[in-house]
């Protein structure tokens, strides 16, 4: 299986985030700064994890002439902005807009912060602590741990189907001879036990004591309004629409299930982000759009899996959360790639993805 790299990133930040050169470890977060007019610059953004309240104190001290007697730098700034979105404008004067335009004005006002993914440990499939260099080893080793449990799930959806296809039969099949006399609802409950086993029908196991009677519930709680033949055009139509799904579940195998998968989250995702009124980013190219991977840290032992992550900017604490995958009801926080592909994406989905919980 073969990953393009990732690069983390952030949803909301307007800057951008890069390789550190220096390290395979570490990446670069570079805030946003652009010329408005011959003595005007604008910061409409900051690097990931440097507050606003430094930052200011940064401004501040080169407002000031320095100790080696040097004029300050910058004449004056401004906060422009709000909770949301960062907005700074700083006022020089032209000669001094000239000498930092020469060099990398990102760099001039420190705007750039590392970011390290060294320290990321987390249990493996065995529950045993391991150090990971990358999110793509993670992924790796997910991924095969993952797909097995999506053999299963395509396998009980089909089980399903295939019950459900078979009670609908054996409902129309029921109500049928029901209308032609062939079987007597008149009699004793014995008798009509016995013809229903003499016709084949499916016995399906309940919890009722009385074991027959039970296994046949699903026929003989009817009521007799539906004993007609409208009722079997409508559990026809019924049946059709099962095998339809039948079908086509038949036609996919596990790897084609989790792609499936990833589209609807895909597709939701882009939902969200019209909602929110921010850029819609095509999936394939997001990483961890809700998080800040300052650390990825994820838990599989069994292969439930715990996210854990810190927010940007919502406190100076760290501000923690954990999520759990839960396969065994197949409903969970999704932390995964795509077969060559590098989508790794945070969401909450059901068994059924056209019900996702957000």
């Amino acid at each position: 299986m073969r990953l393009k790299p990732m690069i983390p990133c952030y949803r909301g930040f307007k800057g951008t985030i890069i390789n550190d050169p220096a390290s395979n470890y570490k990446y670069i977060a570079r805030g946003l700064i652009e010329q408005v007019d011959a003595t005007t610059l604008k910061i409409k953004e900051l690097p990931i994890g440097k507050w606003l309240v430094d930052y200011e104190a940064f401004l501040e001290s080169i407002s000031q002439p320095n100790y080696k007697g040097k004029g300050p730098i910058i004449e004056a700034y401004t906060n422009l902005g709000n909770d949301i979105d960062i907005e700074i404008q700083v006022e020089l004067s032209e000669e001094n807009l000239k000498v930092v335009r020469q060099k990398d004005l990102v760099e001039e006002f420190r705007l750039t912060r590392r970011i390290s993914i060294k320290n990321m440990h987390l249990h493996d499939r065995d529950g045993i602590i391991k150090k990971y260099d990358t999110p793509e080893q993670i992924i790796k080793e997910f991924y095969g741990l993952r797909l097995p449990y999506y053999d299963r799930r395509l396998n009980e959806k089909k089980r399903k189907l295939e019950l459900e296809n078979e009670i609908l039969d054996n409902k129309i099949r029921f109500i049928t001879l029901v209308g032609e006399k062939e079987i007597d609802l008149s009699v004793k409950r014995p008798e009509i036990l016995d013809k229903l086993t003499q016709k084949n029908f499916r016995r399906i196991p309940g919890n009722n004591s009385e074991a027959v009677i039970s296994d046949f519930h699903y026929l003989l709680s009817m009521s007799l309004e539906s004993l007609c033949f409208e009722t079997v055009d409508e559990l026809i139509a019924e049946k059709m629409m099962v095998q339809e799904k039948l079908e086509g579940l038949r036609k996919l195998d596990s790897k084609s299930l989790w792609l499936d998968d990833l589209n609807a989250l895909e597709r939701q995702f882009q939902v969200m982000e019209k909602e929110k009124g921010e850029k819609v980013v095509p999936l394939r190219w997001v990483h961890l759009p809700d998080v800040v991977p300052l650390f990825l840290l994820f838990l599989f032992p069994s292969p439930d899996i715990i996210i854990v992550y810190k927010s940007q900017r919502s406190s100076n604490h760290n501000d923690f959360e954990s999520n759990f995958l839960k396969p065994s009801n197949f409903s969970w926080t999704i932390i995964f790639s795509a077969i060559n592909s590098s989508t790794v994406s945070k969401h909450k989905l059901s068994s059924d993805i056209d019900n996702e919980n957000h």
